[in-house]
């Protein structure tokens, strides 16, 4: 079972779902996210090739689902993932169907809104499972863009401050005075012990502690016998109450996760460069800071980038001291005529020219400024 709890004071979503395979000084290793990260990660996703697969798959299993033939037609149009189908059969007991159907859930990683999928469902139902709404990411992906994000983006209805209030505006049942939204919430109380230290204590306890016998009555009081004592030691350690949440679907977490947004007024923006959206973190920045593409660049210096580029071009003086240091910097880097020392002392010459003309034209723009400026530079 996967248990969702969240911690509105650190603004965190801590996953309690394999808590008991951990001990208490182990709990630092709990996957946490930040309240808004795995909705961003889904919507910012293209499940486009996710859902062309998904359709192809669909065909296959209404066409050839009692035919001979459906593994090698499985295999002849998914020829790419043919031996990661061969090796999930093992875990799909021998079908090849259900093995397709949690391979095309499972490639979605590393979309970290993962941790709300339930692939392995899929491992061990039936694989017409993936003909199901849950499956269907991207008719979600494409509700949760057209529905949620408005009530998040600062540029949609920017008069309406408020993500809570901007939700019930554009709600399509804004008639109803109040929206109720359910879901199943889970609390566990378990002994500070986890299932390893367990295992172990029950290795120390019962291995070799006596001569074995064949009598089942004094193997059950043998056993017994044993498990007091590993109960007695658990009981002496500290106890723990946790609460969470338990969902049946990932529109169901994603949807909780959007309504703790709200509750925390958290709001998001459209990258200018990348196009993916971001939380805004108490700035009016236009861009992300993730890397963009291949450039080693964030969004947000590719950005500045691209600005300071776009106001050297308006700025008349800017844009004839670029033409001029180039020319002068082909000529200095393929040794024409222009020696290190010429080359350093134009620099400054021409720095110093350019400092005054600037200052000039922001005081009084003319084109005898920027004529007597090229003519010093032997501009064209």
């Amino acid at each position: 079972m996967h248990i969702f709890t969240y911690d509105l004071t650190k603004k965190a979503i801590i996953d309690n779902s394999f808590r008991h395979h951990y001990s208490e000084s182990e709990f630092t290793k709990l996957p946490v996210y930040k309240i808004g990260e795995l909705f961003l990660d889904f919507i910012n996703h293209d499940f486009s090739y996710y859902e062309q697969r998904r359709k192809t798959a669909l065909q296959i299993f209404e066409k050839y689902s009692t035919s001979d033939y459906l593994k090698e037609t499985i295999l002849l149009h998914f020829p790419l993932a043919k031996k990661r189908l061969l090796s999930l059969t093992e875990l799909t007991h021998g079908s090849m169907p259900n093995a397709l159907a949690f391979h095309l859930v499972c490639d979605l990683f590393p979309c970290v809104s993962y941790a709300y999928i339930d692939a392995e469902s899929l491992r061990e139902s039936d694989y017409t499972e993936i003909r199901r709404p849950r499956y269907d990411y991207f008719s979600l992906h494409r509700d949760f863009i057209e529905n949620f994000v408005p009530c998040l983006d600062v540029n949609i209805c920017p008069t309406i401050q408020e993500s809570l209030k901007k939700y019930i505006s554009l709600s399509p049942k804004m008639y109803k005075t109040s929206n109720e939204i359910s879901f199943k919430e889970v609390t566990f109380i378990r002994h500070l012990v986890s299932i390893f230290e367990l295992n172990d204590l029950d290795y120390k306890i019962t291995a070799n502690s006596i001569d074995f016998t064949l009598d089942i009555e004094e193997q059950f009081r043998i056993r017994e016998q044993q498990n007091s004592i590993i109960n007695q030691q658990i009981n002496s350690t500290d106890v723990e109450i946790i609460h969470g949440y338990s969902f049946e679907s990932i529109r169901e977490a994603l949807t909780c996760e959007f309504l703790k947004m709200l509750e925390l007024n958290i709001k998001i923006k459209k990258c200018a460069i990348c196009d993916k959206y971001f939380i805004v973190n108490g700035h009016d920045g236009e861009c992300c800071d993730n890397l963009y593409k291949d450039t080693g660049l964030t969004c947000q210096q590719v950005y500045a980038d691209h600005n300071y580029k776009n106001k050297r071009k308006k700025n008349p003086i800017l844009k004839e001291y670029d033409k001029c240091y180039k020319r002068m910097y082909a000529r200095y880097s393929s040794r024409k005529n222009l020696s290190s020392e010429k080359y350093n002392s134009w620099k400054e010459e021409a720095a110093r020219e350019r400092d005054k003309a600037l200052a000039a034209y922001a005081a009084n723009p003319s084109d005898t400024i920027i004529e007597d400026f090229k003519k010093f530079l032997g501009n064209k």
